[in-house]
């Protein structure tokens, strides 16, 4: 994921704007390093491109962000396992190699959408967890081939849960 940051720099009273530029796949900045940087402001947060072996794998239909009810199960028990706990919820959703990237980017993000509404709506202890939702499209899937089977592979979101 590029992450852009503009930085405004004043040196002699002349204002410098400038881009920082990095490419990451897990982003983490420590405790100790928020205010390293000083005055730019640095913000914590978590992203997960599915590379890691996730708590909890969803499953979609073709063209679908609509849960099932075995998918809702599954989410329920996840929820049941974590209502104690604080931490960060991370969900990454992903697509199928059929239509445009344009297309799957956005269902992607419909599908993320849908785990994360469904979660925070069963969450009775929502104020111990911090969502965040990442939509991958077709970018990482699991089968490269084509064909019903591997769609199926595809069409799925994942939900990891890091403990504070």
């Amino acid at each position: 994921m590029l992450q852009r940051l503009l930085v405004n720099e004043i040196i002699a009273g002349v204002v410098f704007n400038f881009t920082v530029r990095c490419f990451s796949s897990t982003t983490y900045v420590s405790d100790e390093n928020m205010t390293q940087f000083a005055p730019v402001i640095v913000e914590k947060f978590v992203i997960d491109d599915g590379r890691s072996k996730p708590d909890l794998m969803v499953h979609f239909g073709f063209d679908q962000s609509i849960l099932t009810k075995a998918e809702k199960r599954k989410l329920d028990a996840f929820i049941e396992h974590i209502k104690h706990s604080k931490g960060d919820v991370i969900i990454s959703s992903h697509t199928d190699l059929t239509g445009s990237q344009k297309y799957n980017n956005a269902l992607s993000e419909r599908r993320s959408k849908a785990i994360a509404r469904y979660l925070q709506a069963k969450d009775t202890n929502a104020s111990n967890h911090q969502y965040h939702l990442k939509a991958l499209g077709e970018t990482h899937p699991l089968q490269h081939a084509k064909g019903p089977e591997a769609n199926a592979q595809n069409r799925r979101g994942y939900v990891f849960f890091k403990q504070a």
